[in-house]
């Protein structure tokens, strides 16, 4: 994985594909009435009323980007980067397999302003990539050679098109947390009691406090996490995703 280059606390590695969940209500409409039966009964009570000539306005089908106005919090999970509204529903999700350039499209969008990229260089253990950040939300756009992916059959979490990390509670005043509510910042006493939190799990670096069972293109079962990672003052320096649970590390 890429190390900041302005920081000596992380590293991941890919990119990944967005997929928007946009929710329409459509308006019923009543159906058309039968003529009377021969020998029905046409006293008024029992006669349908006439339909109305009048046709109902159409329900207006929300675009993109109305939805996306919704969105009042980033949600880290181990394989997507959830986008919710202020009742904690889902607005849209950023999966880390999916292009990174749509994703940073919807997130200038919801953040309001575009990222300021820095490219960083690769070495024999990580791919080069780019860091684009709003704030203290930074998108890491992975740039691994696209056929050796598919050679090495590593085209899943392990190898993520882009990965996600929360250096603070919010950016651009937009919460940033795990789904648990695990924010930059928070004491690690407060994180480590969260359902999720696993000490015992390996990550190459930082603390299990979501994990996902998956499966890798050969069919071997692999893990991806959330995690946290701690400050030397006991807090939580900053969240991230994707993350492979490990044996070990190069």
């Amino acid at each position: 994985m890429g190390n900041r280059t302005t920081h000596t606390w992380r590293t991941p590695g890919g990119a990944v594909a967005l997929s928007l969940l946009l929710a329409v209500m459509l308006s019923g409409c009543s159906a058309p009435t039968q003529p009377e039966a021969a020998g029905a009964d046409s006293s008024p009570s029992s006669r349908p009323l006439p339909s109305s000539s009048i046709a109902a306005s159409p329900v207006p089908i929300p675009t993109a980007e109305q939805q996306l106005e919704r969105v009042a919090g980033l949600v880290a999970r181990p394989d997507a980067l959830e986008l919710r509204d202020s009742d904690g529903a889902v607005v849209a999700t950023l999966g880390y397999m999916s292009s990174p350039a749509e994703a940073i499209d919807v997130l200038s969008t919801v953040l309001g302003s575009q990222p300021a990229s820095e490219e960083y260089s690769g070495n024999m253990h990580n791919p080069p990539g780019i860091y684009h950040s709003w704030g203290d939300f930074v998108l890491d756009e992975r740039l691994y050679d696209e056929q050796m992916r598919i050679d090495k059959q590593l085209d899943y979490l392990v190898w993520p098109r882009f990965a996600v990390y929360f250096d603070a509670s919010a950016s651009n005043e937009m919460p940033l947390s795990s789904v648990q509510g695990i924010q930059a910042g928070d004491s690690w006493a407060f994180a480590s009691e969260q359902p999720g939190f696993d000490s015992e799990l390996f990550t190459c670096i930082g603390t299990p406090v979501e994990v996902l069972d998956i499966t890798a293109p050969d069919g071997t079962p692999a893990q991806a996490t959330v995690i946290v990672v701690e400050s030397d003052e006991g807090t939580v320096r900053w969240v991230g995703a994707p993350e492979m649970v490990a044996d070990g590390c190069a």
